[in-house]
């Protein structure tokens, strides 16, 4: 069992992240990969393992730098891991085996003022970041590669579907839990197979 330090202006790891995680950890893990996202590091940590290369980032310098002291202290530093600052993937490069992500989903109409609120505020339908992920991460993925992401019903999981549909992209749900308030999902998106 890991360590995971928490901070107040960082994610923590909620429903979200042990649904994420528990779908991960029974799935075929390998290659390189790429969580957005980190927050304290409590996916990452425990699936950097499977890679010959993994990376992960987060906008919050906060967040990188409590990761970086999580695998720390878990003894999990590694020149394969590396973990630095991106908003979304301006500073990535390469293709990825596997992408991972948790987005922020909340839908919230007030005006983000902090970079702690990013890791949660979704824009007015919860969809602001989960729109421009979807849009940039086949340029990134590789051409067997998967994605894993999350999302709530707060956030129009429909859209997504449709979204995946019209672009020509193959999905899943391979993982669900019910809230009081809304319904998580775990999307498994992958490239439709040319036969």
């Amino acid at each position: 069992m890991l360590t995971i330090h928490c901070d107040p202006h960082v994610y923590g790891p909620g429903d979200d992240s042990y649904l994420l995680l528990d779908v991960l950890l029974h799935e075929p893990l390998s290659g390189r990969g790429l969580e957005m996202g980190i927050g304290t590091g409590i996916i990452a940590l425990h699936v950097s393992h499977f890679f010959d290369e993994f990376i992960g980032v987060d906008i919050s310098p906060q967040a990188v730098a409590l990761t970086r002291n999580n695998a720390r202290i878990n003894a999990l530093e590694s020149s394969c891991v590396h973990f630095f600052t991106s908003d979304l993937f301006s500073h990535v490069s390469g293709d990825f085996d596997v992408i991972v992500c948790n987005p922020p989903y909340v839908p919230a109409d007030e005006a983000i003022e902090t970079l702690e609120e990013l890791s949660y505020h979704g824009g007015p339908d919860g969809r602001q970041f989960i729109d421009v992920f979807l849009h940039t991460m086949p340029s990134f993925l590789a051409s067997q590669g998967v994605v894993y992401l999350l999302q709530s019903s707060l956030a129009g999981i429909e859209r997504t579907k449709e979204f995946l549909k019209i672009n020509d992209l193959s999905w899943e749900i391979i993982g669900r839990k019910k809230l009081f308030f809304e319904e998580l999902v775990v999307f498994k998106i992958f490239r439709k197979w040319i036969s």
